[in-house]
């Protein structure tokens, strides 16, 4: 039972000093922060959001890749390395993207059901 016990302290300290977290700001091509960014480790499920203030934290594996998007903006990735400290990712808008948003739209008409 001992070793058994011992090899779950060992493993998880092991699993723990190859994780990271990694906080920072998103901000859009103005430095202006920007809020409900998406940042999630590349290849999971494992995401949050940027806050009001554009900041975030997140724990992932050291080598993974963090993706940021949002809507109208092109995609961004950041690889975290064990030396990976605060970042500041900055977005830039995606025109191709929003043009074909904006041609997706159509009025709602009110109906009489």
């Amino acid at each position: 039972m001992k070793k058994h016990l011992l090899f779950l302290v060992l493993g998880s300290m092991l699993y723990a000093q190859g994780m990271k977290t990694v906080t920072g700001v998103v901000v859009d091509e103005y430095g202006e922060p920007m809020s409900g960014v998406s940042v999630v480790v590349k290849g999971t499920t494992n995401g949050v959001v940027t806050d009001m203030n554009g900041q975030f934290s997140i724990t992932a594996p050291v080598g993974s890749i963090l993706v940021f998007s949002y809507i109208g903006y092109i995609p961004m990735e950041v690889t975290i390395k064990a030396n990976t400290g605060a970042i500041r990712v900055q977005m830039r808008s995606d025109a191709q993207q929003l043009d074909y948003t904006s041609e997706n739209l159509f009025p709602f008409t009110k109906s009489n059901f």
